[in-house]
């Protein structure tokens, strides 16, 4: 510490503050086994700076020194406030164990049910692709928009109740044809969409 102190030209207050913070620091080993003594065995140098953080931002110098001796009590109460915190932090978190992770075969539900989606989607191009031009147009601008039939309607000039028979007839055949395996898909029956 006097090497940087020569090295380095501080203003005077921060030598101050330095040297009360290093009056505390000289403990460190201190504050860890006090931590680790809550029970903390993986955290404790985390605690331990963070209640260097605490003091040196919310205290004073006369705050921690009572008769130019260190006030460890108070120090101590500051570790134990931060150790608190965080096992209230910890305690948010849901944990799993390694064993509900092993029982899960996720990887398989993921793919199995991407290749059911994938297969479910060409399906429904291939039917998509069989239709009247007019239909799988009007069908594309309506599922790939969204505006509302109305809205179709005034910008392409075509007539509202034309639109709506052909959207519904176009559902119809979709229905017709894939809705039995779009109801697999949602029971995730993957296997059954072919």
């Amino acid at each position: 510490m006097d090497r940087i102190h020569n090295s380095i030209n501080f203003h005077p207050c921060i030598i101050l503050i330095m040297d009360w913070i290093n009056g505390i620091a000289k403990h460190h080993n201190e504050w860890v086994t006090i931590v680790k003594g809550f029970g903390e065995q993986l955290y404790y140098e985390d605690i331990v700076q963070e209640m260097y953080l605490r003091v040196y931002k919310y205290k004073t110098k006369e705050q921690i020194y009572q008769k130019n001796k260190l006030n460890k009590g108070f120090v101590c109460l500051v570790l134990r406030n931060i150790y608190y915190d965080t096992c209230k932090q910890k305690s948010k978190v849901t944990k799993v164990s390694l064993d509900q992770c092993a029982e899960i075969t996720s990887e398989y539900i993921l793919e199995s049910e991407f290749k059911a989606r994938r297969t479910l989607e060409d399906k429904i191009d291939n039917e998509i692709k069989t239709w009247h031009e007019y239909d799988k147009l009007l069908f594309r601008v309506y599922s790939l928009s969204t505006d509302s039939m109305r809205d179709i309607a005034k910008g392409t000039g075509i007539n509202l109740h034309s639109i709506f028979g052909t959207l519904k007839n176009c559902k119809n055949r979709l229905r017709l044809e894939c809705e039995e395996d779009y109801k697999d898909l949602q029971n995730g029956d993957f296997e059954l969409i072919k």
